[in-house]
Formats: C-alpha cells, sequence, structure tokens
C-alpha cells in the first residue's frame, strides 16, 4: 500500500501499466508457484510443504522490498516503471501468500 502510494506522488497510477508484455519470467514463476500450492495437499507432509512455500515467498517479498527501495530513490521514469512493475509482483505474492495461510489454517483443522 505504501508503494502504491509513493507511485502515486509521482503521479504514476500503480494499476496501470505501459507494458504492452508482461515478463516471461515472472509469468512462468506465478504459474510454478500456483502449480506448487496446488500440490500441498498431495505431499507427504502438506503442513511443510505448505510451510516452506510461505517462508520462499516472504523471501521473495523481502528482496522485491529493497528492489523497490532502491528504484525510489532513483526516481528516473526507468526506475519509477520497474517500481510498478514491482508493485504488481508484490500483489501477486501477497495473495498467493495469503491462499497459502488459508491453506495452512485448512490443514490445521483437520488434525
Amino acid at each position: 500500500a505504501r508503494a502504491k502510494y509513493l507511485l502515486s506522488l509521482q503521479n504514476i497510477d500503480p494499476e496501470a501499466s505501459t507494458r504492452t508484455s508482461i515478463d516471461p519470467d515472472f509469468l512462468m514463476e506465478q504459474m510454478a508457484l500456483r502449480e506448487e500450492l496446488e500440490a500441498v495437499s498431495g505431499q507427504t507432509d502438506p503442513r511443510l510443504a505448505v510451510n516452506e512455500l510461505m517462508e520462499r515467498l516472504d523471501a521473495k517479498m523481502k528482496q522485491l522490498v529493497g528492489q523497490l527501495a532502491i528504484h525510489f530513490e532513483t526516481q528516473t521514469p526507468e526506475h519509477l516503471e520497474r517500481a510498478r512493475e514491482i508493485v504488481h509482483e508484490m500483489q501477486f505474492l501477497e495473495k498467493l501468500h495469503s491462499q497459502a495461510a488459508d491453506l495452512e489454517a485448512e490443514l490445521e483443522d483437520v488434525v
């Protein structure tokens, strides 16, 4: 939310994108993470699997926060556009993390 606000202070709509295509590596990462989340229930220890996934999502989020800080410090149009892209990536990771947390709660209820 703070990153969206900082973008808006620069007259940049955080929800809009000037790019016509999405980074294929990011798309592949999204698909792989979603598939991993869907496969958690079939793991030998699903609670451990979902916990490990959430830890990796947290680490990735921290990495993106660090990148975001750099792009906000160097407020060129290119850096601000990359900041907007990072915000989109963070939104995806936050949503996936929330879904993983919901699954973790469901798994706890089973035991």
